[in-house]
Formats: C-alpha cells, sequence, structure tokens
C-alpha cells in the first residue's frame, strides 16, 4: 500500500450532497504536483468535500473533537451528516478510495462506525509517539484562514514530535509546537556547523526554511528571509529590507507562511523515500492574497511539491486560469437544493483569459459595475428599438444615453464610438457622440 493517492470519493446524504461520485484521474505531469480544484458558489459544498476526503483522520485523532471543545465522535456525525433534510436513512456514508484501498465509513442514528481497519493499521503504524516517523504516504490539511500565534523563541528547544498529528485540522498546528521555534533551532544548527567546517550540515539545516523563504517570496513578489532578533528573542520576518515582526505582516502573507512552513516542519520530521509522495488538502488558501498573488500561488506549490496530490477549493479566477492540466470540478445547487456538478470536469489552461475563465467557469458575463451594467442594457434597447422603427425623438435619446455613458470612462467612450459607427452604416445616417 505505497501509493494512497485518492482515486474516488462516494458521498450519499452528507451535507449538501444527496448523490455524489467523483473519480479523480491521475495526470501525468513531469516534475509537478497533480491538482484537483473544487469550484462553485457558497453554499455548493467545496469544503465539505475537502472535509469528507479527510474524515478518516477523525476517529484517531482526538485532538480535531478537542479543537472544537467537543468529548466524543458525535460532533462529526452532525457535522457532516446534517442536511436540510430529515435524517431518518441509513443510506449515510462516505467513501474514499486509495489506489489499493477502499475506506468506507456509515452512519446509523448517532453511532457511527467504520470498516476496513487494515487501512489504519498501515497509517497509523507503531511509530505514533517517535521523534520521526518513516511513512511511504502521508496526508496535510490546511486553510487559508490559518495564522501563527506564537512567535518567540527560547534560546535552543527540541520537541518530541510525531508529524501525523493533527496533521489534517486544517487550521491548527500542532498544539506542542512552536514553528518558529524549528527556524531558530535549524538556523543556530547551521551556523553552528558551519563553524565547524560542515558546510554540508550547514546547508541541509537551512534547505526546509530556503524552500519556505523562496516559495513565499515568489509568491508575494518580495524577497524574504527569515532573521532572529537577538533582544527580543523573536523570528523576524525580513520583506526585501525592511524587518517587519509576524503579527504585523498582512493577512494574506501571514496565512501563506503559517501552512507552508507547517508542512515543512512535518516532511523535516517524516524519513524515509516517499516523504515527498503525499496529499495536500487547500481550503480557499488564496483568500486574503492580492489577485497578482493569487496567480502565483499554485505554480510555485505545483512546482515545490512534484509528487504530491492536491485538492484545493477557490473562487479565484486568477487561481484557476494560472496553470496548466489541473482538473476543475464546477458545482451548482439543483432545483431541490442538491449540489451537483455544473458539467463534466475539465482540465485548465494557462493561455485561456481571465474573461474566458468568468464566463465559463464563474458565469460572469459582465464587465463593469452593476449601474454601469444597467445603463448599457438600456442604451441596446434604445439602440434595438432605433433600428426597428427610427424616429428623431428616438435617435436623441440613443445619442443623449451614449454621451452619458462616454463620459464615464476611455473604455466606454470607446465602445459607444463603435456603436454609433456601427448604427450610422445600418441607417445610412452620420450619427456622432
Amino acid at each position: 500500500m505505497e501509493d494512497l493517492r485518492i482515486t474516488r470519493l462516494v458521498l450519499n446524504n452528507v451535507g449538501v450532497f444527496e448523490h455524489l461520485d467523483l473519480s479523480f484521474e491521475k495526470k501525468q505531469l513531469k516534475d509537478k504536483a497533480e491538482i484537483h480544484i473544487f469550484t462553485g458558489e457558497n453554499g455548493t459544498g467545496k469544503t465539505t468535500l475537502l472535509e469528507a476526503m479527510t474524515y478518516f483522520d477523525a476517529w484517531f485523532n482526538k485532538s480535531l473533537l478537542e479543537e472544537n471543545n467537543k468529548d466524543d465522535s458525535n460532533y462529526l456525525y452532525q457535522k457532516l451528516y446534517t442536511s436540510r433534510k430529515v435524517i431518518n436513512s441509513e443510506n449515510l456514508s462516505i467513501k474514499v478510495y486509495f489506489q489499493e484501498k477502499e475506506i468506507e465509513f456509515y452512519a446509523s442514528g448517532e453511532n457511527p462506525f467504520i470498516v476496513n481497519s487494515d487501512f489504519f493499521e498501515f497509517y497509523y503504524n507503531a511509530n505514533k509517539n517517535a521523534t520521526s516517523v518513516y511513512r511511504r504516504y502521508s496526508f496535510f490539511a490546511y486553510s487559508g484562514q490559518r495564522q501563527l500565534n506564537n512567535t518567540k523563541i527560547e534560546a535552543f528547544k527540541s520537541y518530541e514530535f510525531n508529524p501525523l498529528a493533527e496533521a489534517l485540522t486544517f487550521n491548527k498546528t500542532h498544539g506542542n509546537t512552536n514553528l518558529f521555534q524549528w527556524i531558530a533551532n535549524n538556523k543556530t544548527r547551521s551556523a553552528l556547523s558551519f563553524q565547524k567546517g560542515n558546510k554540508k550540515d550547514s546547508e541541509e539545516y537551512l534547505a526546509s526554511i530556503l524552500k519556505i523563504e523562496n516559495a513565499v517570496g515568489e509568491i508575494i513578489g518580495r524577497k524574504v528571509e527569515f532573521i532572529i532578533d537577538e533582544y527580543s528573542l523573536n523570528v523576524m520576518v525580513k520583506l526585501d529590507n525592511e524587518s517587519i515582526h509576524y503579527n504585523t505582516l498582512p493577512d494574506g502573507y501571514k496565512s501563506v507562511i503559517s501552512w507552508l512552513t507547517d508542512l515543512m516542519f512535518r516532511l523535516d520530521y517524516i524519513t524515509g523515500e516517499g516523504k515527498e509522495n503525499f496529499t495536500l488538502f487547500l481550503d480557499e488558501i488564496d483568500i486574503h492574497l492580492h489577485p497578482a498573488a493569487q496567480r502565483r500561488i499554485l505554480p510555485v506549490i505545483q512546482k515545490l511539491f512534484p509528487k504530491a496530490q492536491i485538492f484545493l477549493t477557490t473562487h479565484s479566477p486568477f487561481v484557476i486560469g494560472s496553470v496548466d492540466d489541473a482538473w476543475v470540478y464546477k458545482f451548482k445547487l439543483d432545483e431541490t437544493g442538491n449540489s451537483v456538478l455544473d458539467g463534466e470536469p475539465f482540465l485548465t489552461e494557462d493561455a485561456r483569459s481571465y474573461r474566458y475563465i468568468l464566463e465559463q467557469v464563474f458565469d460572469i458575463n459582465k464587465q463593469f459595475g452593476i449601474e454601469v451594467e444597467k445603463q448599457l442594457d438600456d442604451f441596446y434597447k434604445k439602440r434595438d428599438e432605433v433600428i426597428k422603427k427610427p424616429s428623431d425623438s428616438s435617435l436623441k435619446e440613443l445619442e443623449k444615453s451614449s454621451r452619458d455613458l462616454a463620459l464615464q470612462g476611455d473604455e466606454l467612450r470607446a465602445i459607444m464610438g463603435n456603436e454609433l459607427k456601427q448604427l450610422s452604416r445600418i441607417l445610412k445616417k452620420e450619427i456622432t457622440l
């Protein structure tokens, strides 16, 4: 069971999904991660899909229950198996299919149960409390709302830490871990190794941190470096030439630093050749980022983790339009209020314009603000009336509408100019702004 790539998800009466059967085709990309993107309006169950695929961890990771101040598994039952309908059926289930194994979850009444426990015996193995874990495959989940709270470090501190603990809680860093302490530790080890002449060891200690700095810097378009303030014992973030405390960074920067650092920290504690093989669940990680950074985040991640399988949710056309060969699954609510696929899944093409993506993926075919669009609709209505039945009065109204629009900007002026030229040819009469 070396390959635990997710190949299929089947939901019955879960959240807004009455029934859903998704297969995830593996795309052979050279040196790039496999990506699956869930999109659709609010309330169509995008986050529910990620939660369903990570549901297997809840039964073995009590921290998820503690995060929500619950002391039993009934919370999870309520969270995923609640919908508009009265739940009275025993046909409530989540089925997750991996490359070589299926896990099926059933819920009946208030006591859900699971089958195929051999998966859990494989995944949660005997190294549960080890400081490093040998893994052939792993799973991690992060949300764009994620933040770090503790930037204070000690001079040096080691951890006994299981990198799989709380790895699928989306918003929570491992409770006993200060990620900035890990950065400080590795920078200290690197400096000591360099002083001893061990250049190779020095570079290895910094390797993961450099990947974070380079990735974050590429995403936000600035040079990023973590530095230690010797007086406050805080890890500061150096942006270009300015040292800034993490807490004062923009939320988008903090979010990217938070989840990328947590992931690299966990990978640092995993041993074995398979440590690069994992599935990554990302819930709206672009939410606080400027559109320019949204365009860059997915290409950076895709190259940084070339052997990963990535599932993510987004409302951003800039994310969807940023990469080639990512699968897009668009959801909508049908007439009964159930979430269903809106068309077949399709592959992205970074040669598509954002206007095309807005129209085809997000059903937005308007170019201007709401009030201007109303004025444009009124103009086109008047234009059609003039063409059908021209009169001096209707033509004057049309000219006034065109002038009102043209005064609002060069783009609208050009549009109105072209429209009146076309009308002049049709009516064989000169009409100008």
